[in-house]
């Protein structure tokens, strides 16, 4: 990936410039934008990103459906921006529905910096772990300031929250951003002089084919020769591989719940829902005699 271009032009920028590079870096392709004023930085990263589509979405509720929606399509996260105050609650129905079908997303409420909070300021709630139990992972960024060792620490963080996203297993990342007036990306002449220490070797090590990669482990080893598969959702990004490697590495007959599993796209015959009188008899007596089943 070439140089990339960061806008220098106070902290604010510089900040929310490298999270949507570590995120393009990552593999991110899509950011579902709610408009608001605290959110400002992030949302015009993720606009003038070339490598990012950015989406505006009037209202969070139906904008954390649309990311949901997104991320299940494309099977990688998906960004859900937002102000700060409830218009972050508003993504919470999302974020269950993203955290019971192990959807990837990354949530990132903007929010104001510690000292504007619990003193009357309009325009804020307590957005610290807002989504409870639903997310993978909770973490509040610092505040952005101008320093190498901060945009590393953002860098890494951002990369980190990318893969707890997809392993061990799927579902919604909450990352609460403050930010500090000014908002607008107006000029700091100080900022400028980090140019010379954030190139391309700045992200360098970011790979987005390992930041994707998604380990999957055997709960349970099986214990018998015989057996029955029945799988219902899955987020497999090729379902007739997942399928045909399921079936070679446990040899065992699959029935797929024709309502809810993407592997039914690969093997349709399979489907509970049209032929489940016509399937079961069969599959039952290849379980018994312990063979596998390849075609109905």
């Amino acid at each position: 990936m070439s140089a990339p271009l960061l806008d220098f032009r106070n902290a604010n920028t510089l900040w929310a410039g490298v999270i949507a590079e570590t995120l393009a870096r990552c593999g991110l392709c899509h950011a579902v934008v709610c408009p608001g004023s605290r959110s400002t930085p992030l949302a015009l990263a993720f606009a003038e990103h070339a490598a990012i589509e950015a989406v505006s979405v009037l209202d969070e509720r139906s904008a954390g459906f649309f990311a949901l929606g997104l991320a299940k399509q494309h099977f990688r996260p998906v960004v859900l921006l937002c102000t700060s105050g409830t218009a972050a609650a508003n993504f919470l129905p999302a974020v269950i529905e993203a955290s019971e079908s192990d959807t990837p997303l990354l949530v990132l409420t903007a929010d104001r910096p510690p000292e504007m909070r619990d003193c009357g300021s309009g325009q804020t709630i307590d957005q610290l772990k807002l989504y409870g139990s639903y997310v993978r992972l909770f973490h509040e960024l610092a505040v952005p300031e101008a320093k190498i060792e901060l945009l590393r620490y953002v860098r890494q963080t951002i990369a980190h929250a990318w893969r707890i996203a997809q392993t061990p297993e799927a579902g919604p990342v909450h990352l609460n951003c403050p930010f500090r007036d000014p908002l607008h990306p107006t000029e700091d002449a100080g900022v400028s002089q980090l140019r010379a220490e954030i190139a391309a070797e700045f992200f360098s090590h970011l790979d987005s084919e390992a930041s994707a990669a998604v380990q999957i482990s055997a709960r349970q080893r099986p214990t018998t020769t015989r057996g029955l598969i029945v799988a219902g959702p899955s987020a497999a990004a090729d379902p007739t591989a997942y399928a045909a490697a399921l079936e070679r590495l446990l040899t065992r007959p699959r029935v797929l719940d024709g309502m809810r599993s993407r592997i039914r796209e690969a093997t349709p015959d399979y489907s509970m829902r049209s032929r489940a009188r016509e399937i079961l008899p069969v599959l039952m007596e290849a379980a018994v005699r312990g063979e596998p089943v390849s075609r109905i």
